[in-house]
């Protein structure tokens, strides 16, 4: 939020979160299990990409701890996009399915989010600081995101939220999905550096004005003592 409005941060495409419930799900073609994933477009192509390309998809975006022989319920996440998808006629996902995904998923997924827009808001701000002339103001802004930082890395910055393990394999999937992790790898060098570099910029403004007190304190001091041995009226 910046003067009053509102700005969009991320991708131009929406975080969205969907649970499924369908006849059969062993019948969904594994070509609309990528497309549901990604929040694709339905086509008629057997898959939306090429297959060197989605040789991993199953490792890299399925959590398959209830989906064996094509049968259970299946998660899938892509960052931007978390899939719950079920039989119908399941009783148990039928009945708790709503409940789990509105009191436990969606928190799990709106704190993800929330740390990645953190996170670009301390970039942004730290692009915005570096490009500042190195002054008094550039180092308040500097200690302005410091803090910010270190109150989002203590207060926000969630690792593990859940102690059920199905719930912190789930958030720790999302987690890599989006690249909190490593983002906020980047943010936390880049915050150091940029204090880092600051500070000993203005240590040196102040060294070198320092030397140029001393350089006028000298000269003053030869001044005085040349007037003093030669007398006042030296000058008239």
């Amino acid at each position: 939020d910046r003067g009053g409005f509102l700005e969009h941060i991320i991708d131009d495409r929406m975080p969205l979160m969907v649970y499924l419930a369908v006849d059969d799900p062993a019948k969904i073609q594994r070509g609309d299990w990528i497309r549901l994933a990604m929040a694709d477009e339905c086509g008629n192509d057997p898959l939306p990409y090429a297959e060197d390309f989605l040789n991993e998809f199953e490792e890299t975006y399925c959590y398959d701890r209830y989906w064996h022989d094509n049968r259970g319920s299946r998660f899938l996440f892509s960052g931007y996009v978390f899939a719950w998808v079920g039989a119908s006629d399941d009783e148990y996902f039928e009945k708790y399915a709503i409940q789990y995904f509105r009191r436990h998923y969606f928190q799990m997924g709106l704190i993800s989010h929330v740390q990645v827009s953190s996170l670009l808001i301390l970039s942004d701000k730290l692009s915005s600081a570096v490009g500042m002339n190195a002054s008094v103001d550039a180092h308040k802004e500097m200690q302005t995101i410091l803090k910010s930082h270190l109150k989002f890395k203590h207060r926000y910055f969630f690792q593990d939220i859940p102690n059920q393990l199905q719930a912190r394999e789930m958030f720790g999937y999302w987690r890599k999905q989006l690249g909190i992790e490593t983002f906020n790898d980047q943010v936390t060098r880049g915050v150091e550096a940029a204090t880092t570099s600051l500070k000993e910029i203005v240590e040196s403004e102040m060294a070198d004005a320092a030397i140029r007190l001393n350089l006028l304190a000298a000269f003053g001091l030869i001044l005085a003592l040349t007037t003093g041995a030669l007398g006042m009226n030296i000058l008239v």
